[in-house]
């Protein structure tokens, strides 16, 4: 489950030759290497391929042997082979099949079909809807194209070679920077309440220095909490003996995130820059932001005070309520609502005997 949306390009040496006794029956760009990238080998993946050219064979006098120069170097792996495959051509490779999919351009295309364009001499694929953004399967294969009107010279026979990869790996990391924010405030009014405020920011990016690439935010979270408590009594006349205490706090967070969840591997910017009407793009929007709400309330211990003369077990000040409510939205690619209110009462009685 590896996740390379972090990486622009995924490159790897690939060597052919023929077999000594065969140099003969073996021509340039008569054996195809490919590899194939996705969530598996056979239903979502991408691929890519390229027309191999061949190595001559060296012999040992050959100054492959007595020289290492980087011209001896690209004899045997050879600029022409070298499998350079930005990730940007997939994600516009699939951008591309989904449109002519929701407009129809080719007929009874289907995500399920395999979709092919040309690279310039190598070709790229796509079938179903792979996501570089957990890749769980890499073929390497080597592939002899079936002869076609189109290609003449291809004489249409078995063919014999061998063919080396070597040094898969990923390249030009991104290297995007990312900040954070974060305040607080608190006061007191009076003797009579508190107001407490916070605020958080974060963009993609974003992360400690002992993050890896791959552990930073991809996401634009905001967030904000008010919270409040307030001495109500304070409102009333002090011979009355009230105590009721109030407390109040709302909380929002929104997250945009970088990447599109319908489409893992591409960005939000680019799938709603790919819609075509603006209905389609804020209900992506919408879909794809996640919400959250929380407010909450509650009256505690609210009571009346008064300190009796003699202590008796019906005196009004042995009683006391408390009210509680707290209720929760949110909403994301998953849930279109999910919510729960909470209202919880309790009635207090305590009685403390003196001997």
């Amino acid at each position: 489950n590896k996740d390379f949306r972090q990486f622009g390009t995924l490159e790897m040496f690939v060597h052919a030759e023929a077999l000594i006794d065969q140099e003969n029956s073996l021509d340039d760009e008569d054996l195809y290497a490919f590899i194939r990238l996705g969530s598996d080998y056979v239903d979502n993946y991408y691929e890519y391929e390229i027309p191999l050219k061949l190595t001559p064979h060296l012999t040992a006098e050959s100054s492959l042997y007595n020289n290492n120069s980087t011209s001896d170097r690209q004899i045997v792996w050879p600029e022409d082979n070298k499998i350079s495959l930005p990730f940007e051509v997939l994600t516009n490779l699939k951008l591309e099949r989904n449109k002519m999919i929701n407009e129809g351009t080719i007929t009874d295309l289907e995500t399920y079909h395999l979709y092919t364009i040309s690279y310039g001499e190598n070709r790229v694929s796509i079938k179903g809807n792979p996501n570089i953004g957990n890749v769980r399967t890499i073929m390497l294969g080597v592939r002899n194209r079936k002869k076609k009107s189109s290609t003449p010279e291809d004489d249409g026979l078995k063919k014999s070679g061998i063919v080396w990869f070597n040094e898969l790996r990923l390249t030009d990391m991104n290297d995007q920077s990312g900040w954070a924010s974060i305040g607080s405030l608190r006061t007191s009014l009076a003797d009579f309440a508190t107001i407490s405020l916070a605020g958080k920011v974060s963009k993609p990016g974003f992360g400690s220095v002992d993050q890896k690439v791959f552990e930073r935010s991809t996401e634009n979270l905001y967030q904000y909490d008010v919270a409040s408590s307030v001495a109500l009594h304070k409102f009333f006349p002090e011979s009355w003996k009230l105590v009721i205490p109030f407390y109040v706090d709302m909380s929002e967070t929104y997250i945009r995130p970088q990447y599109d969840p319908t489409n893992p591997d591409i960005t939000l910017d680019r799938s709603l820059a790919n819609l075509m009407t603006r209905h389609e793009r804020d209900s992506l929007l919408d879909i794809t932001q996640e919400f959250t709400q929380n407010f909450s309330y509650n009256f505690t211990n609210v009571k009346i005070a008064r300190t009796p003369k003699k202590q008796h077990p019906f005196n009004i000040s042995n009683f006391s309520g408390t009210f509680v409510y707290n209720r929760f939205l949110a909403h994301d690619v998953d849930y279109q609502l999910d919510y729960k209110h909470e209202y919880r009462a309790a009635f207090n009685y305590a009685y403390n005997m003196r001997p």
